[in-house]
């Protein structure tokens, strides 16, 4: 599974609640992505997350918080749970962060949680991860979700204001492939190119959202021969052929403002890239 994520410039992690001026409460970090499950004999009270996205201060954090039986009579929890909490991965503000998973969710030893973050590999666990004798299979949702964060009623945050109202996160190129499928198959935005040796080949595009100069990293031992840009229709409307051995190379098509696709040749394939110019 693949998808990619629009962290605003101006995402504010510092969330704090009032009341009558006082502090009464503060946190730094909130789910935007996660695998949730039901407990054991459908007890809608008790769940778990065996697989979970958060943001914070610091960055991205990943882990597994799925629940075991507790006192449930006739549940045998057997190989003990893989927990882990990744944290401090490094979140791009004001640029797609590029999300590709791999996971195989199983009461059994042979389980897997393999997660790159913009083209790196920050999770690579394995073992039982998720409890089979819970009745509801793991299941994806995307969103927002932070708990007490508006004013609310009928609970501890009665009457309590939050210095943040308001929270706007863009999600594109959700992709969703079986068994057979592979790391390009997936991967957003398409910036990935796998050759021979099956090492991975990155080309950095930045900014991304940009304001008609874009900046693009090239790999050591890799030739770009054309560069290519055309709009949402299909039609071509930058092209620029490069004669340089530098590792970064910089445009400015001067465009409107809008979605487009950046191409690039070069002697490993042909790969693109969604860029934004705002």
């Amino acid at each position: 599974m693949g998808v990619s994520l629009y962290i605003p410039a101006d995402w504010d992690m510092d969330y704090r609640g009032y009341r009558n001026d006082k502090l009464i409460t503060a946190t730094n970090s909130g789910i935007i992505l996660q695998f949730h499950d039901r407990s054991y004999l459908d007890d809608t009270w008790r769940y778990g997350l065996p697989f979970v996205v958060r943001h914070g201060k610091s960055g991205f954090s990943i882990s597994n918080r799925a629940n075991g039986c507790g006192n449930r009579s006739g549940c045998d929890e057997g190989t003990p749970l893989k927990q882990f909490n990744v944290k401090d991965i490094p979140m791009l503000r004001g640029e797609w962060n590029d999300f590709v998973m791999h996971i195989n969710f199983t009461s059994n030893a042979d389980g897997f949680i393999r997660v790159w973050v913009n083209g790196k590999q920050e999770v690579n666990e394995s073992g039982r991860n998720y409890y089979e004798e819970h009745t509801k299979y793991p299941y994806f949702k995307l969103g927002l979700y932070q708990a007490n964060w508006k004013k609310a009623t009928g609970s501890w945050s009665e009457n309590v204001v939050w210095n943040v109202t308001e929270r706007t996160l863009y999600h594109d190129e959700l992709r969703i492939a079986g068994e057979n499928s592979n790391y390009e198959t997936v991967f957003p935005g398409g910036n990935t190119l796998a050759i021979e040796t099956n090492d991975n080949i990155h080309f950095v595009v930045y900014p991304n959202p940009s304001g008609n100069l874009i900046k693009i990293q090239v790999p050591q031992k890799v030739k770009i021969e054309k560069i290519l840009i055309h709009d949402n229709l299909g039609k071509e409307v930058f092209t620029k052929k490069v004669e340089t051995s530098k590792n970064t190379i910089t445009l400015s098509p001067n465009l409107s403002s809008g979605v487009y696709f950046l191409k690039i040749d070069s002697d490993k394939g042909v790969i693109s890239k969604k860029i934004i110019i705002e």
